[in-house]
């Protein structure tokens, strides 16, 4: 009959949808009670949280690698500006100390040291094959004429 009229019944899907969402929304709501209490709650969960302690996945408290969140998040917050604030001085210190390593490195008591703990090294490999075969080879210069 409405195709006799020539009426269409056309409904907006949008409209539908948030209809539809406001009103499973209003339902969740109504049937949690309170939304201060709620909030409240999540908080306190959230607070009381224990993570692990490496990569801040929640885990049991019982766990010999948990630790608390709030723990978790203030070291994680000052590893974080401790590495900004190195990276900062180091950049504006950065000649400064480009001067003093060469000036260390250049020292003759720290090449004696180096060659020394160097051929130590050298010497305590020996003594284990596996670690370090060595061959010595002389051999007469060529001419290159």
């Amino acid at each position: 009959m409405a195709e006799m009229l020539g009426l269409e019944m056309k409904l907006d899907k949008e409209y539908i949808e948030k209809s539809v969402h406001d009103i499973v929304k209003a339902a969740i709501a109504q049937a949690l009670g309170d939304p201060t209490t709620i909030l409240n709650a999540a908080i306190d969960s959230a607070l009381n949280a224990y993570v692990d302690r490496d990569n801040g996945k929640l885990c049991e408290k019982g766990s010999w690698r948990s630790k608390p969140y709030l723990d978790y998040v203030a070291e994680k917050t000052i590893e974080e500006t401790v590495r900004e604030v190195m990276k900062e001085v180091i950049e504006e210190n950065k000649e400064h100390f480009k001067a003093e390593i060469k000036k260390q490195l250049s020292e003759r008591r720290f090449r004696e040291k180096l060659t020394a703990q160097y051929l130590s090294s050298i010497l305590n490999a020996t003594e284990d094959t596996w670690k370090m075969p060595i061959s010595v080879n002389f051999e007469k210069q060529k001419d290159k004429f």
